[in-house]
């Protein structure tokens, strides 16, 4: 969703305020443009090219999830999103955490952002909408996506939630194993031959333990 549809209002107005402007908000093509954009920032920011190898992949998994989560929050009407959006050295601080070969695909984006940004601008610049400021968008807008996508041919993309979440998972794993010296093991809750229950150690599995 692009960030002026999510806040109903338009956020590319000129600084200075103008006389006589109580135009309501309307949808154009330039929001349809966004959309796309956004959906190309997801597929690149929420993914990585291969799965976590090292501790160095996986510091630089947590910082992009950081990223993610700016750029698509939770909540309708967030700053950090129109920031990320609005603001070059906001988006491409997010470059940092990304993998190297995603950098081609990143920079193509932020071509995209700029055009955008310009055309709001433009369109935005008088008390009304000026519609030659959506002159050719769609035909560039084509041409810049279709350069990005003929550039990601052999790229593989892994999911980064679940990235994050194996390595968590193996994580928790590894320090069952050292935290026993080795043998994972947990009390079982067992009765004797007089009826009698006693704790024995045993190695842990899917059983509930008490």
């Amino acid at each position: 969703m692009s960030v002026e549809v999510e806040s109903f209002r338009y956020r590319f107005l000129p600084l200075v305020p103008r006389t006589g402007d109580n135009s309501p908000f309307h949808y154009n093509p330039l929001h349809d443009m966004e959309s796309i954009w956004w959906i190309g920032s997801w597929i690149l920011f929420c993914h990585r090219d291969k799965p976590i190898q090292s501790d160095v992949d996986l510091q630089a998994a947590q910082h992009q999830m950081q990223d993610v989560q700016l750029l698509f929050p939770r909540t309708l009407k967030s700053f950090s999103r129109f920031d990320k959006f609005s603001k070059k050295k906001k988006f491409q601080d997010g470059f940092h955490s990304l993998p190297i070969s995603f950098l081609t695909h990143a920079k193509q984006l932020e071509k995209v952002r700029v055009a955008l940004i310009r055309c709001y601008a433009k369109a935005e610049a008088d008390t009304e909408l000026n519609e030659a400021a959506f002159a050719n968008i769609h035909a560039d807008f084509t041409s810049l996506m279709e350069d990005a996508e003929a550039k990601s041919q052999d790229l593989q993309l892994f999911p980064l939630n679940r990235i994050l979440h194996d390595a968590k998972h193996a994580e928790t794993v590894e320090g069952r194993v050292v935290d026993n010296g080795g043998k994972s093991s947990k009390k079982r809750v067992k009765k004797d031959t007089k009826g009698k229950q006693r704790a024995t150690s045993t190695p842990s599995d899917d059983t509930a333990y008490l």
